[in-house]
């Protein structure tokens, strides 16, 4: 049993950054661009058409070597440093998510609509000229409004932190300046370069007044291409007031304008001579100035250029794209009226135009919503009445409202299909002058792609400016920061700042990127590349020796195998990624720091999801204290600081596992094979460690669940051993009452009612969870009962060795669990390390006896019975809840070593799966943890991002199965989505998985179609699916009992993985297709990738 504590608050610590700063997206899981194959639908499809073991469980920590962590940290060369203090280049904030991010996910996701005349699709815009957002809007009534705003931006305030920062910086390089000198300077240069982005955009009004915009493509009847935008429009009609009662622009008029044209050159001309002026005024400041040097001005014009020029040239870039879409629309609206179109041609084209402008709308603003989420802020402005549901459930308000903007881009989507079949089947049916001529629906077709990019343009701009930069104060109350961010659990508040809080909220599974890449061990290119691929080239030399292939053949493969990898992988970083990846490092060192001088321990959880835990390092000790001295599964042995011998009473413990198996070769009981992979070799291991995993799944209370380290432990090549031999034995006898997981739990419990063609209303259910399951009998009884076990349920020759020799090697592993916590040793005097798979299996064994008293008793009643492994699920029917607890308390009786929990109920949660008896319909929906953390990911090592891949397409698969309503399927799906976002994963990643999981069955518009005839007959697709992946993951489970499923991995930091991967097949296949042993028929490969360390290993792994 596991001790715990009453905690004094557990608190969910939440990050909020400087308005100023651009870090939200610094420790973003990056896409890799040279990786081109990554979102490709046949590596993506690669999941669903392959078997899956499970690698999500049964976690072992990786035991830091202090060598090469001192490597990556470089110890010797860093100094501490305030982390508020570390400031990355401005490059490096506008590179981490770039624009091009954007076209990306836009252009790969939501594009399931019928192609138009001859391309693909587009947004809206209508002939008329339309106001697009608040923020769009460049129409302005006021003459002087026309142009950029003269309010001095807040980042320029005397009183503004970061301009005295900067202030100071230069003051301390020239003591006679005052703070009114730098900002009369940075005043005037800032007006400026202001001015000369005014005159920039007047230029380009100019040139749309004069019809020179762009150069005129090939015509046969050129139409006018004078355009005057409307924000000149406004300008002229503001200044006729006072001259004339002109109320409107003709662009036909020629005297307009010229008119027109002479006051946008008066205009220009204007600002010439005021920039000018500036010059001047800046050339006389500085000069009164006493040693006012280049430098000073450099720190100056950068200040100005980073925090004031930069959103002014974003926001002049969109307003010169805005203009050049306006411009052309119009052009190509004369060129439609030129052909003479009929009213139907008329009403057919504004129709597609408005649909699509109201499509593309949509489109962006369910991007745009995801998006928030990633950037941990919000554009939504809410009523009081949302004020304390925003508090409370953040991201549960934000699947409502993606919900709505789901439900309102796909009616939006329906109306534009709507209108375009019916423009094409009017046409097709040569319907009375409603035919379409080519000309015509070119003009169209190349409008809809103007509509495309105007809402393409404005939705980077929204991107950019207002989540990835936060610029605008003007603004400032439309961007609240909402926390969208995995959490970290603190038994109190320990003080962080809020970037190593923001950097542990991406959890124990993240892996801070380039490790290799800024090792000071790494001098070279080639060094790196060496580095990665010296652990495929050790498997391979060990399975080449296994297999006795020849040894030029073997040094053949290698180096063809090699010269791949470093042809495909000899790539420079980016300096930017190389800037963030010497941030990250110093980051994680200062919070190591921290660490150790507040006297704090950091681990991750123990549900294995991606939470770290924040604890007083001497309470988390004495808890730990509390649990050895009170557990009845483990023994004391020694202490090792009184104990100076214990090194030898170790070595003594394996020279007599050696003895024992040696004797069993004697007696023939093992062959010579089996005996030179199970003896120990003293130099390879050392004791096992012991460590332990905060469970916070209680409210207001913290226990411990105890880890054992399998890595060089002496017992864990018996342990395999014994796995391999039993495992699919064991399953096979199991898998009538087995659950693989919760879809296998619905995909049979809905079979079961197929089969009785009803489900009764009076049925109630059972869940039971057993409580030690890992630790269910002393050693001795429970060899006895593995005995009895293969005794009854085996005949001859069906096991490698017979039943007492398999007895003798348990005898020799579980005797020989010994572990080292805190310089004392302990002994485990029930079960076995439960990461070792073994110790599942066994619990399997000893756990059939003592369910047969239930399941025998079920089966007389036409029962369904099910477990999976430590929980069981069954009905009870026609009778009473009172005598299924009389029944449970008997079988509690007759075997009190099994310790056990129960519900009963109309409704119960089972393996993350909520179910009920509705009235005789059975529904469900996937269920979560009430007082855990929400909106997390699974911990995983290795290759975190690979990791993650494979899990968002395994939890879709789950919540289609187990989700019986659309609505449930809906939401849950979104809820997946926001789970990576708010973990760092890009929208790109996310809608290229999303997507594709609708296209494997070719239903991409049940994504947002609400109707649940549909939805159940998409349900039974993938409830079918099922079934053929497990098939697939059988047989990948029989080829790792059998020895002949071979894992290879390589390190992996950026570059062209799933291409050298297929390379390295391609090679394989080539040199083994008719090898007896190592061809893809008789042999299975598992090639994956692995970072070097996780944030885990780094802040909380064992030294």
């Amino acid at each position: 049993m596991a001790s715990t504590t009453t905690k004094k608050s557990k608190s969910i610590v939440k990050t909020t950054t400087n308005e100023n700063e651009t870090m939200n997206d610094t420790f973003a899981i990056l896409d890799d661009d040279n990786d081109a194959l990554e979102y490709s639908t046949d590596i993506l499809n690669q999941y669903f058409q392959s078997g899956h073991l499970n690698d999500y469980d049964n976690y072992d920590e990786v035991i830091i070597n202090e060598q090469s962590l001192n490597d990556y940290l470089n110890m010797n060369d860093i100094t501490t440093t305030q982390v508020d203090e570390v400031v990355l280049s401005q490059t490096f904030h506008n590179s981490l998510t770039t624009t091009d991010d954007h076209e990306q996910v836009q252009t790969s996701v939501l594009s399931d609509q019928p192609q138009q005349a001859s391309s693909e699709s587009c947004t809206n815009i209508n002939t008329k000229k339309r106001k697009t957002t608040d923020d769009d809007d460049t129409d302005n009534t006021n003459t002087n409004l026309m142009f950029e705003t003269w309010s001095i931006p807040s980042n320029l305030l005397i009183t503004n932190k970061l301009f005295i920062q900067m202030a100071n910086n230069v003051m301390e390089l020239n003591k006679s300046l005052t703070m009114n000198d730098i900002h009369d300077i940075t005043m005037l240069i800032y007006k400026n370069n202001a001015l000369q982005i005014d005159r920039d955009i007047t230029k380009a009004y100019f040139h749309a007044v004069q019809g020179t915009l762009r150069e005129p493509e090939l015509e046969l009847n050129p139409v006018q291409r004078s355009v005057c935008p409307r924000q000149v429009q406004s300008f002229m009609l503001a200044k006729s007031k006072t001259t004339t009662s002109t109320t409107s622009f003709d662009v036909n008029d020629e005297q307009q304008r010229f008119s027109c044209s002479e006051l946008l050159l008066e205009r220009l001309q204007e600002m010439k001579e005021q920039m000018g002026i500036y010059e001047e005024q800046l050339d006389d400041k500085k000069q009164s100035l006493v040693d006012f040097t280049t430098q000073m001005n450099d720190i100056i014009s950068s200040y100005i250029q980073q925090y004031c020029i930069i959103p002014l040239e974003m926001k002049r870039k969109l307003k010169m794209a805005l203009l050049y879409y306006d411009f052309d629309t119009e052009i190509l609206k004369r060129q439609y009226l030129q052909e003479k179109p009929n009213d139907y041609q008329l009403k057919i084209a504004q129709a597609l135009y408005d649909t699509k402008r109201e499509l593309e709308k949509s489109k962006r603003q369910l991007l745009e919503l995801k998006e928030q989420v990633f950037y941990n802020k919000t554009l939504l402005l809410f009523n009081d009445s949302y004020e304390k549901l925003i508090q409370q459930k953040k991201l549960d308000l934000m699947i409502i409202k993606i919900t709505e903007a789901e439900a309102k881009f796909y009616q939006n989507q329906q109306v534009f299909n709507n209108h375009m079949s019916t423009m094409w089947r009017n046409h097709r049916h040569l319907v009375r002058n409603q035919g379409m001529t080519t000309t015509l629906t070119n003009i169209i077709d190349k409008t809809l792609n103007k509509i495309t990019d105007q809402w393409r343009g404005i939705y980077n701009y929204r991107i950019d400016y207002y989540l990835r930069n936060s610029y605008d104060t003007t603004h400032e109350k439309h961007i609240q920061k909402f926390a969208f961010s995995s959490f970290v659990i603190m038994d109190k508040n320990y003080k962080f700042t809020d970037k190593q809080i923001q950097l542990l909220n991406r959890g124990p599974t993240y892996v801070p990127p380039f490790q290799l890449s800024i090792s000071t061990t790494i001098k070279t290119l080639n060094d790196k590349i060496k580095k990665e691929y010296e652990p495929l080239k050790q498997q391979l030399n060990n399975l080449f020796s296994n297999y006795s292939i020849n040894k030029l053949i073997a040094m053949q493969i290698n180096t063809k195998m090699f010269n791949e990898f470093k042809e495909m992988f000899s790539i420079t970083i980016p300096m930017i990624y190389q800037e963030r990846a010497i941030y990250e490092r110093n980051l994680v060192q200062s919070i190591r720091s921290s660490l150790n001088k507040n006297h704090l321990i950091l681990r991750r959880t123990a549900d294995n999801t991606n939470t770290f835990y924040i604890g007083n390092r001497i309470d988390f000790e004495l808890k730990a204290n509390d649990y050895l001295l009170h557990s009845d599964a483990i023994e004391y042995i020694t202490d090792t600081e009184s104990n100076p011998q214990w090194r030898n009473e170790f070595q003594e413990m394996v020279n007599s596992m050696n003895k024992l198996l040696d004797q069993l070769k004697q007696n023939k009981s093992i062959d010579y094979d089996i005996y030179n992979r199970l003896v120990i070799d003293i130099n390879k291991v050392q004791l096992a460690s012991l460590y332990f995993l905060p469970d916070i799944s209680k409210e207001n209370e913290i226990s411990l669940v105890p880890y054992i380290v399998k890595q060089q432990n002496p017992t864990t090549q018996i342990g395999l051993f014994l796995q391999q031999i039993l495992r699919s034995v064991v399953d096979k006898i199991l898998q009538s009452t087995t659950f693989r997981d919760d879809i296998d739990f619905i995909q049979k419990l809905n079979g079961y009612i197929k089969k009785q063609y009803r489900l009764p209303t009076k049925t109630i259910f059972c869940t039971i969870e057993i409580t030690n399951f890992s630790t269910l009998d002393n050693h001795m009884n429970m060899i006895d009962i593995v005995g009895s076990f293969l005794h009854d349920h085996m005949g001859k020759n069906k096991l490698k060795l017979n039943i007492m020799t398999i007895k003798n090697l348990l005898y020799i592993y579980l005797n020989n669990n010994n572990f080292l916590y805190k310089n004392t040793i302990y002994k485990m005097k029930k079960g076995s390390p439960t990461t070792m798979l073994l110790s599942e299996t066994l619990s399997n064994i000893y756990i059939f006896k003592w369910q047969n008293l239930i399941f025998d008793h079920l089966r007389k009643y036409n029962e369904f019975y099910g477990r999976h492994k430590n929980q069981i699920f069954f009905t009870w029917t026609d009778r009473t809840e009172s005598e299924l607890s009389d029944f449970l308390q008997i079988i509690k009786e007759k075997q009190s070593n099994v310790h056990f929990r129960k519900l009963i109920g109309f409704n119960v949660v089972f393996l993350n799966t909520f179910i009920e008896n509705q009235q005789g319909l059975l529904y469900s929906r996937i269920a979560h943890h009430p007082t855990l953390p929400q909106f997390t990911l699974p911990y995983l090592d290795g290759h975190s991002k690979l990791g993650h891949s494979d899990w968002l397409r395994w939890a879709l698969i789950r919540t289609v199965c187990c989700c019986s309503l659309i609505e449930d399927f809906r939401r849950e799906r979104i809820y997946l989505e926001l789970s990576y976002l708010t973990n760092g994963y890009s929208l790109l990643f996310v809608e290229n998985h999303v997507q594709n999981f609708f296209e494997y069955f070719h239903t991409p518009h049940l994504r947002y179609l609400n109707n649940q005839i549909q939805y159940n007959e998409f349900r039974l697709k993938w409830l079918d699916y099922i079934g053929m992946q497990y098939e697939l993951t059988d047989q990948l489970q029989q080829f790792d009992n059998q020895g002949r499923l071979i894992h290879l991995h390589y390190l992996y930091e950026w570059g062209p993985r799933c291409k050298f991967n297929n390379k390295f097949h391609q090679l394989w296949s080539e040199y083994f297709h008719h090898h007896p042993l190592l061809s893809k028929e008789k042999l299975k490969i598992l090639l994956t990738t692995k970072h070097e360390y996780s944030l885990n290993t780094l802040l909380g792994g064992l030294n």
